[in-house]
């Protein structure tokens, strides 16, 4: 079975960026301001530096990023 992630990007700005991830079973929000990264979902609520996640060419693919850390129990702690 396969797994498909789609992020649709909500808000973007020079310094802040918001978009809604879905994937088979959940729905998650990935807010990036300030040098921070928020996750928000069913339950969900978490928070990091985004040290260390640079480097996409667009922020619906950091966005999916960020889901997959979490789901995998992957979540950089702050």
């Amino acid at each position: 079975m396969t797994q498909t992630y789609t992020a649709n990007k909500i808000y973007s700005s020079d310094k802040e960026a918001e978009a809604q991830v879905l994937s088979k079973n959940c729905r998650y929000v990935v807010w990036k301001s300030n040098g921070e990264i928020f996750l928000y979902g069913p339950g969900v609520q978490e928070v990091t530096d985004d040290e260390g996640l640079k480097g996409f060419d667009s922020f619906e693919d950091f966005a999916i990023h960020v889901v997959l850390l979490f789901e995998n129990g992957l979540w950089p702690e702050e």
